[in-house]
């Protein structure tokens, strides 16, 4: 996995635009892809799945956070 961390780090940056949150998205990627690697059919390479699971990390943490603006606008 260690082949795979500065590509994972250097995308959930450039999705999220924050380095605080893509580290935490880079440490988030790699327990799931650890905690599921029995999941993992082979049938892309270890590459795609990872980048897979850090854009939807991202898109979760996006939408949530866009949420909380939201609703400490409307407070």
């Amino acid at each position: 996995m260690r082949r795979y961390d500065q590509a994972v780090l250097r995308l959930a940056l450039r999705l999220t635009g924050s380095e605080h949150e893509a580290q935490d998205i880079y440490q988030e990627a790699f327990l799931k892809a650890y905690r599921n690697v029995g999941s993992f059919r082979f049938e892309c390479s270890f590459y795609t799945w990872i980048y897979r699971i850090v854009t939807n990390l991202c898109l979760i943490i996006c939408a949530a956070s866009k949420c909380a603006r939201k609703t400490q606008a409307w407070w």
